[in-house]
C-alpha cells in the first residue's frame, strides 16, 4: 500500500473511529493498514 493509499484509508478510519490519531500520537511506529478482500 503506498503512503497516499494509507493517508486516504486513515482519513476515513478516523471518520469512523477518531481515537486512530491519538493511538498514533503515543507510539513511534508506523500503524500498518491493509484491506480485506473476500476470497472468491
Amino acid at each position: 500500500m503506498s503512503d497516499d493509499e494509507k493517508r486516504e484509508l486513515w482519513s476515513h478510519m478516523n471518520s469512523i473511529y477518531p481515537d486512530y490519531d491519538s493511538y498514533q500520537t503515543r507510539t513511534d511506529r508506523n500503524i500498518p493498514v491493509f484491506l480485506c478482500e473476500p476470497h472468491n
